[in-house]
């Protein structure tokens, strides 16, 4: 009877022993996997400029930040304080700078989030058209939006303006649009909308939607 006993407990103590080693086993391999999946960068820049090129062999859009931070993985780029001009003979010159930025495969998209502000600083022979919601937009004195008079090509002042939290910049196409709240400023006109599509070859923005605004004649 005691042998019986004492094989019991020799038993329950490998038991435990045994479940032990196997939860010692998995808490270190749960605490070791979070590490494998830390991405880690395989490239950096300082004081970076970067030119995309059109046809011809002109500059289409230049790109500046401080530093630049690759990931091999996703071929994505993170990018600080981006500052990115877009321009094209004969046509309106964009200025669009944020905080952040983050670029896919190049630059040929390029996410902006945090104080995104687009600048167009030049215009092109024509009125720059404003495209409203079919909705109706209430107005403070009642009066319709105007197109702003044509402003000369030397002029250093933004004709246009726009801020948002973030945006998805195009600079082959030349396009940026977001979803999100948006300000939109002209001379004498400021809007305030959610989600916008601007075509900086054309000079023209789209509002999409909630758009409310006011008119001061200067």
């Amino acid at each position: 009877m005691i042998w019986i006993q004492r094989a019991g407990l020799i038993l329950a103590i490998a038991i435990i022993v045994g479940l032990s080693i196997w939860l010692l086993n998995n808490l270190n391999h749960s605490y070791q996997s979070p590490a494998a999946t830390v991405e880690y960068p395989n490239a950096y820049m300082l004081d970076v400029t970067a030119t995309q090129m059109n046809d011809e062999g002109t500059p289409e859009s230049i790109l500046k930040s401080p530093q630049m931070i690759h990931y091999q993985k996703d071929n994505s780029t993170l990018i600080t304080l981006p500052d990115m001009y877009n321009y094209s003979p004969d046509e309106p010159t964009w200025h669009i700078t944020a905080i952040n930025g983050k670029a896919n495969d190049g630059i040929d998209i390029v996410y902006l989030w945090q104080n995104v502000v687009a600048q167009q600083f030049t215009s092109s022979p024509t009125n720059t058209p404003i495209a409203l919601p079919e909705t109706s937009m209430p107005m403070v004195n009642k009066a319709p939006l105007p197109l702003a008079p044509t402003t000369a090509k030397t002029s250093t002042a933004p004709i246009i303006t726009i801020t948002t939290s973030a945006a998805t910049i195009y600079p082959h196409k030349k396009y940026i649009t977001s979803d999100q709240p948006a300000t939109f400023i002209q001379p004498g006109i400021t809007v305030n909308s959610t989600g916008f599509n601007a075509d900086m070859k054309q000079g023209s923005v789209t509002l999409l939607s909630q758009a409310q605004g006011t008119y001061n004649p200067q």
